[in-house]
């Protein structure tokens, strides 16, 4: 008699992972881990016998993804915000049209808002300002964030309720813009727009749980088993609690959060044994911002971004500060990333720790994430480093006209070189970033796949033929890779003793036309060895 407890799935292409040296088409669960997995041809073992059987008709497997760098939080409430992208959005004549209609459902004084404006993908290749808001509310407040979510644009509406004006004083590492005639235009930059969220409404911890359960199965239909919230907040409510709530309310995926430092100065205290990452819910590490995004033309570089003299972006972070963190992290046993976008901030970073000793016995102390602009230097002193890097190929993919017009042709082919850093034997894990990138569907790894495959953008545009993986690799850096630098035991591959989290496409992304991966759908989700998602 088959039961529940021990399933046997069979005529598949499964592919497991590193060190795959033959054909498996079958694979034993018990419970939630993998018992046994070879070819049915061979010989099943005696477990089979009365196991439940699904056949999987000839389909590719392969295991889950792991999403080490997103904004599990932001992305949830996102779902409920304006999108601010293509197709819905091409202007700003279109983000005012979207406000009007949002504006027609609510009472007067209720927030608006959005997110994912991409300035290069609209018809009027500019910022939104309040003066544009303004036009399609004064009843409202609104609040537009861009898809980098390091900039932020508000009405007038907005910055009356929140008293902000042009006296309010700029913060270190900040722009709070103001135009020719020293009026705020409503936009708010790197820390300036940190300050500007800091004084938003905040939203009860039910709210944002209910958020956070509701989306669970969105991610499940990404293949996503386990998400991370990479700038986790203390304040106004702590986020280790928001996720506990929403895991009472439904939320399946494993959670890992890396808190925002200058949170953890005024609130160090952690809960007990948080750190523990064989939790569903668990701390992972500190967050440092150490620079902006290339798309908003705040990433710190060496030299001036095309077209401008002078404009090198924004530090936001300082050798002190990082050395501060470490100290923090090195007592709690955790990580510590930093976001690091431009040349100048990784050189920052890899400088102060050359040749320091790590403090963690498993997993990288140090992450920096993104690394778009990695310097030869830079990558040879890594080396002396207790380091991984964590990219996000779907940047370049979804903002080529920002890169292109930011950076210029040169630099774009030299942005995120992917196959230098593998040859060079760094460890490298692949993440989205979601929501923060221009892309409607921000958290869906298939894409991020076909970019690092074919280095090409979404409209064809050559993102740097010499730097392209091939497509085993780029699958293994959204799956075990990110869970040997998270932490994560048993998770990532397919192999006796691991979780039974896997996924059944539509199309064997292995022998399909490179530049059509990003269409691949998730026919179904097993975490834990139980489908949690059916197409």
């Amino acid at each position: 008699m088959a039961t529940e407890n021990s399933k046997l799935f069979y005529n598949g292409k499964i592919f497991t992972g590193s060190n795959q040296t033959k054909t498996i088409d079958t694979i034993l669960i018990e419970k939630d881990k993998i018992k046994w997995l070879g070819c049915k041809s061979e010989g099943l073992p005696p477990a089979a016998e009365n196991s439940l059987k699904v056949d999987l008709k000839g389909k590719r497997v392969i295991p889950a993804f792991i999403d080490s760098h997103m904004h599990g939080l932001y992305l949830a409430r996102d779902s409920k915000k304006i999108a601010c992208t293509p197709p819905l959005v091409k202007s700003i004549v279109d983000i005012q049209n979207e406000v009007m209609k949002r504006a027609k459902k609510l009472e007067p004084g209720q927030w608006i808002e959005g997110w994912g404006y991409d300035e290069s993908k609209l018809a009027e290749g500019r910022n939104p300002t309040r003066f544009d808001l303004d036009q399609a509310t004064t009843d409202h407040p609104v609040v537009i964030t861009r898809n980098c979510t390091h900039i932020a644009v508000v009405n007038s509406k907005a910055l009356e309720l929140l008293e902000i004006d042009e006296t309010t004083p700029e913060p270190v590492g900040g722009v709070i813009e103001k135009n020719h005639n020293g009026r705020l235009t409503g936009v708010f930059k790197e820390i300036g727009k940190d300050f500007l969220f800091d004084r938003l409404p905040a939203k009860s911890i039910e709210e944002d749980a209910s958020l956070l359960a509701d989306f669970s199965e969105k991610l499940f239909s990404k293949g996503i088993t386990t998400i991370t919230d990479s700038l986790a907040r203390k304040y106004p409510v702590d986020y280790y609690q928001i996720y506990q709530e929403a895991i009472k309310k439904g939320l399946k995926q494993q959670v890992i959060l890396y808190y925002k430092w200058r949170d953890l100065i005024h609130s160090p205290e952690l809960p007990p044994d948080s750190w523990k990452p064989d939790q569903q819910l668990s701390i992972g590490g500190v967050k440092i911002i150490g620079d902006g995004s290339i798309a908003g033309k705040t990433a710190w570089l060496s030299q001036p971004y095309l077209g401008q003299r002078s404009e090198t972006g924004i530090v936001t972070t300082t050798e002190a500060e990082l050395a501060a963190a470490a100290d923090f992290a090195r007592e709690n046993n955790l990580q510590l990333i930093v976001h690091a976008m431009g040349d100048k901030t990784i050189d920052l970073v890899i400088d102060h720790f050359y040749q320091e000793p790590g403090w963690l016995p498993e997993i990288p102390s140090l992450r920096i994430e993104h690394l778009t602009l990695p310097s030869t230097e830079a990558l040879e002193k890594a080396k002396e480093i207790d380091i991984a890097f964590n990219s996000q190929p779907i940047f370049i993919y979804a903002e080529i006209e920002s890169y292109l017009k930011n950076f210029g042709q040169e630099r774009t082919l030299k942005s995120y070189p992917f196959r230098d850093i593998l040859n060079q034997g760094h460890e490298l894990a692949f993440s989205s970033d979601a929501p923060a990138t221009a892309w409607a569907d921000p958290a869906n790894p298939f894409y991020g796949i076909e970019s690092a495959v074919t280095r090409k953008a979404y409209e064809g545009t050559d993102t740097g033929q010499d730097q392209t993986l091939s497509i085993e690799e780029a699958v293994k850096l959204y799956t075990e890779v990110p869970a040997r630098i998270t932490g994560l035991k048993n998770s990532g591959r397919l192999a006796p003793g691991y979780y039974g989290d896997f996924l059944i496409l539509d199309r064997d992304i292995f022998e399909i036309e490179p530049d059509s991966i990003g269409q691949t759908e998730v026919e179904a989700t097993y975490y834990r060895g139980e489908k949690v998602y059916q197409r």
